[in-house]
């Protein structure tokens, strides 16, 4: 690869390859707002995350009881 111009991202050592990206999502939420689809879907995520936690909480409530 090296010979078209791209280089393997150097990892530091100790540090393990999760293989997750690095983007930072401050970085991308300029591009939400412009694109609807990103907005669409970093939405959905939202919604997602906020059900499972009304889940739990409704879980945690029971277990008190």
């Amino acid at each position: 690869m090296e010979e078209i111009g791209v280089r393997p991202v150097e990892i530091a050592p100790g540090i393990k390859d999760l293989g997750v990206s690095l983007v930072r999502p401050e970085l991308l939420s300029n591009l939400d707002e412009t694109d609807l689809y990103l907005r669409q879907k970093r939405l959905e995520r939202h919604l997602e995350m906020l059900d499972l936690q009304e889940e739990y909480i409704k879980d945690e409530q029971r277990n008190l009881q």
